[in-house]
């Protein structure tokens, strides 16, 4: 996943990850390859089973010097936030997040605005959306 999202310009300069082994886990395997150097890193505690809503509030606190956010977290609230924050995009993909978000996918998602907390439910781009074993050979 991570040299997929290298491959496709998916550089996040910020993460907040929660603070669970299994995310932490996630978050060493695709350092050295998918992150903006010197990328910051934030440990969350209450990203651990937030719901939806929770963690539209805490992207909607980025910096906006931030360019691409990544969040890696927990479901159903990460699928939940995904779905309901993209509700533009190509269609296919659209169908694929919302029938299922595998562990270690990731939805790329797009706001027309360089304001954080401008985002909204139903305001993003699906622009990207690929799971582990959809990944081409």
């Amino acid at each position: 996943m991570a040299a997929w999202m290298a491959a496709n310009g998916i550089r996040p300069d910020m993460v907040l990850c929660s603070t669970a082994v299994r995310t932490r886990q996630t978050l060493d395997l695709i350092k050295p390859t998918a992150l903006t150097k010197g990328a910051d890193i934030v440990f969350r505690e209450d990203l651990y089973l937030a719901d939806a809503r929770h963690l539209i509030t805490i992207a909607g606190k980025t910096d906006d010097r931030v360019a691409q956010l990544l969040m890696i977290g927990h479901d159903p609230g990460m699928h939940d936030c995904a779905t309901a924050l993209a509700e533009n995009g190509d269609v296919a993909l659209r169908r694929l997040l919302a029938q299922k978000f595998s562990t270690a996918g990731v939805a790329v998602i797009d706001f027309d605005t360089d304001r954080w907390r401008n985002m909204a439910v139903g305001a993003g781009t699906l622009r990207h959306f690929m799971a582990p074993k959809r990944l081409p050979d």
